[in-house]
């Protein structure tokens, strides 16, 4: 079985709702995947993670050469679980092909 994450380009929904006071959060992340592949945000629940990054990720999408998934993991319960989100975001192989963890290393080691 093959896949690409480059067939996967997703352009995650932009919100209707002003992103108030987090702009400079917004910047600061834009900045970070200009050299980075990968941009993963923590912290508490409802601070607004889920907001930031669904913008970070439009703004991004719309950016010229960016390809933007957006994995919302708020669901994932287990660690073993967010290979397997994170693949499904991309286009990856449905879960139970193989290890999820084993084929995210191997594509995105790429």
């Amino acid at each position: 079985m093959t896949w690409s994450v480059a067939a996967a380009r997703v352009r995650p929904a932009r919100s209707t709702e002003d992103l108030i006071g987090r702009e400079d959060a917004v910047r600061a992340s834009l900045g970070l995947l200009a050299s980075a592949r990968t941009l993963v945000l923590t912290g508490a629940g409802g601070i607004g993670k889920t907001r930031l990054a669904r913008e970070v990720a439009a703004r991004a999408a719309d950016a010229a050469g960016l390809r933007v998934a957006f994995a919302a993991l708020d669901g994932v319960r287990r660690g073993d679980a967010v290979a397997a989100a994170v693949l499904e975001a991309v286009g990856g192989p449905p879960p139970g092909a193989r290890d999820a963890l084993e084929v995210a290393a191997e594509r995105f080691a790429a």
